[in-house]
């Protein structure tokens, strides 16, 4: 699994499992606070393709799909979830969140889709 593949990459660098979650969560992190720049998250998970699978980075990823898909509930029960740093990274998130609802009910409302 993707986990036993960390936990040997991390064991054979010598990097016990608190240094690799500790590393993961930071990746979490970013990604958080570069939702709005998917290439720049696209390449900070390319440099680091076995802390992508930590629950960490899997939350983080979680959030950003549904702040990109524009899908307020997802997004609403993804931030609940995340511990409130995380949900912190986030604040700078939520006007285009907002923005991107507003403009889906009133395109509802008005007969057509956004």
């Amino acid at each position: 699994t993707a986990a036993s593949e960390v936990e040997a990459a991390a064991e054979a660098e010598g990097e016990d499992e608190s240094e690799v979650e500790a590393e993961a969560e930071l990746l979490g992190y970013f990604v958080l606070l570069h939702a709005d720049r998917p290439v720049e998250v696209s390449t900070a998970l390319a440099a680091a393709p076995l802390l992508a699978a930590r629950p960490a980075v899997v939350q983080a990823l979680r959030i950003v799909a549904a702040f990109g898909r524009g899908d307020a509930p997802s997004l609403r029960r993804a931030l609940a979830a995340a511990p409130p740093l995380a949900a912190a990274c986030c604040l700078a998130l939520l006007p285009a969140a907002r923005s991107a609802l507003l403009r889906q009910l009133h395109a509802a409302s008005n007969g057509r889709e956004a």
